[in-house]
């Protein structure tokens, strides 16, 4: 899809991220990801029963798969394939994976795993729906995993997460449907906003103290 916008993309060979886009003067780099259900995920259940919804392990998929990239990414800077001023950006597809838009009906998994972001809450006095803050979830070993990559500048390194939960078995389900793009707020090379114009675009910023997403449709 990228290479019919027009964009100049290869892949290079060895050592190096999977996608590189050329545009004028600057390098953009992608490193591709595919999210596998592995062991207990979560699956969908074909009886009458209420289930207790959990998206912790969804978090933890996206959450290993960030850190595993990072390294990669690391790597790649350090031999110099990875200049000091190229983006790069992480893409991700959770498309293995059951329930996903479940999952995301209040925010985004992706923002979840990167911005701290807990469960919905109902303040029955005001009226008003929020999230709870969350830090970190827990492995099934009670090491606890991060899950705000993005809320501080130590990922400063990674420009942004592109997340699509799109499957391959969804013909009629255009690939452009499942594009998200969501920005790293301390990102040191920072992708314009607009660079792509596919699907949705998350931009983060502060308000009064709070961190915000301006979400961009396109």
């Amino acid at each position: 899809k990228l290479m019919e916008l027009g964009f100049d993309i290869n892949c290079p060979k060895g050592n190096a991220p999977d996608v590189k886009i050329q545009n004028d003067n600057q390098i953009i780099w992608i490193e591709c990801a595919t999210l596998s259900k592995g062991n207990g995920a979560v699956k969908e259940c074909d009886d009458d029963v209420l289930h207790t919804f959990n998206d912790e392990d969804y978090i933890l998929r996206i959450t290993s798969t960030i850190t595993s990239k990072y390294k990669q990414i690391e790597n790649h800077r350090e031999s110099g394939v990875i200049g000091s001023e190229d983006i790069v950006l992480i893409a991700m597809n959770t498309g293995e994976l059951d329930l996903t838009e479940i999952a995301q009906m209040d925010f985004p998994l992706i923002q979840k795993a990167l911005y701290g972001i807990g469960s919905m809450t109902y303040n029955f006095t005001t009226k008003e729906v929020s999230n709870q803050h969350r830090l970190n979830v827990k492995k099934s070993n009670n090491v606890k995993i991060k899950t705000n990559y993005f809320a501080t500048d130590e990922y400063e390194n990674i420009s942004g997460i592109i997340f699509s939960d799109w499957k391959s078995t969804e013909i009629s389900k255009k690939l452009t449907e499942g594009f998200e793009l969501t920005h790293n707020l301390y990102a040191k090379n920072k992708l314009r906003e607009g660079f792509f114009k596919i699907g949705c675009e998350y931009m983060p910023y502060i308000n009064d103290n709070l961190g915000e997403f301006k979400k961009l449709a396109y």
